[in-house]
């Protein structure tokens, strides 16, 4: 566990916040949301893959095509 560090006598992974003082361990509930909120800082830092900007263009083109000529076809 190299990425585990002492912090006023508690083991407290990167990221995760430490737990009440003194009971030297950090509470599950904390541990899993601060791990839940790296994981989508990460995803959200991700770039979206050109495909997919393409594919959302699409659609947004349909769509305006659609309100200008609510009439046509699907």
């Amino acid at each position: 566990m190299d990425d585990v560090k002492k912090t006023a006598g508690q083991s407290v992974a990167p990221g995760v916040p430490a737990g009440r003082p003194g009971n030297g361990r950090v509470p599950a509930k904390d541990a899993i949301s601060a791990g839940l909120r790296k994981l989508w800082a990460e995803v959200e830092d991700e770039p979206v893959p050109d495909d997919f900007m393409a594919l959302l263009d699409k659609v947004d083109a349909a769509r305006r095509d659609r309100k200008a000529d609510p009439g046509a076809p699907a």
